[in-house]
C-alpha cells in the first residue's frame, strides 16, 4: 500500500454513532454468543471494502471458511474473488474456489503461530501492496483459545493487533462469548480500539457499542445480516 488510507468506510453497516467509518490502524472486536451471527456481520464489514479498491484477507481457524467465501462473493460483487486472500488455519483443504497461489496460505492448525505469522508477512509483501487498503477478518479468538493457553493467546493477539495497526489496515476480530469465561472475554476486550456486541433476534442482528461506563446501552437493529 504505497498511499495508505486514512479511514475505511462502513457504508452504514453498523448503525451506531461515530461508526460511519473507521480510522486506519483500528482493530474492532465483534463479541456475542452466536458465532454465525458474528461471522455474518464480520464478512459484511470487510466485503464493502472491495468498491474502494481495498484488499480483503480472511484468517480462518474453522472449517466454516467456504461459507464465508461464498458470503463475501455475494456481498462484494467480487464473483471471481480477485480482491480476496485467505490464510486457512483449519488444517482442512475446504476451499473449492479457484484461487491463485498468492491468494491462499495453508497453516496446519490454529496453534501453529509461527506459520500464521509468516503467512501474514507474505500476504503483506505479495498482495497488500496491490490495494489502497486492507481489511482483515480474524475468525476467531475463540478457536485460538481452544488450542493455546490463555496467556499465550493473549500475547499473540496483542502482537497481531500491533501488526495490523502498523500496516494501517482495518482489523475485524470475532469472539464467541458463550465459549469462554466472562473474565477471559473481558480481558481480551480490553485489547481493542472498539468493541461491538452482537446478538441475533429472530431473523435480524442487533448491535451495541460496548462502553464500560454504560453497560446497559440499548440495542440497534442492523439493516441486513
Amino acid at each position: 500500500m504505497s498511499d495508505p488510507l486514512v479511514s475505511y468506510r462502513l457504508n452504514g453497516i453498523l448503525p451506531l454513532d461515530d461508526f460511519e467509518e473507521m480510522a486506519a490502524s483500528t482493530n474492532l472486536l465483534l463479541v456475542g454468543e452466536d458465532i454465525e451471527a458474528l461471522r455474518a456481520l464480520g464478512v459484511h464489514i470487510v466485503s464493502v471494502g472491495v468498491v474502494d479498491d481495498e484488499g480483503i484477507l480472511i484468517v480462518s481457524m474453522e472449517d466454516a471458511i467456504e461459507g464465508m467465501v461464498d458470503r463475501y462473493s455475494e456481498l462484494s460483487g467480487d464473483a471471481d474473488c480477485t480482491s480476496l486472500s485467505l490464510i486457512n488455519c483449519s488444517g482442512e483443504s475446504t476451499v473449492t474456489r479457484d484461487l491463485g497461489d498468492d491468494q491462499l496460505w495453508m497453516v496446519d492448525s490454529p496453534g501453529s503461530l509461527t506459520d500464521l505469522g509468516i503467512s501474514f508477512i507474505e500476504y503483506e509483501d505479495q498482495r497488500a501492496v496491490e490495494f489502497d487498503g486492507v481489511r482483515v477478518l480474524f475468525d476467531s479468538i475463540t478457536t485460538l483459545l481452544a488450542h493455546l493457553e490463555e496467556e499465550r493467546a493473549f500475547e499473540f493477539v496483542d502482537a497481531f493487533l500491533g501488526r495490523i495497526a502498523t500496516s494501517q489496515m482495518l482489523g475485524v476480530w470475532l469472539l464467541d462469548a458463550s465459549a469462554n469465561e466472562e473474565s477471559t472475554v473481558r480481558t481480551f476486550m480490553e485489547l481493542f480500539d472498539e468493541v461491538v456486541e452482537v446478538q441475533r433476534v429472530g431473523e435480524h442482528l442487533e448491535v451495541r457499542r460496548y462502553d464500560v461506563s454504560t453497560p446497559d446501552a440499548s440495542w440497534t437493529t442492523v439493516g441486513s445480516d
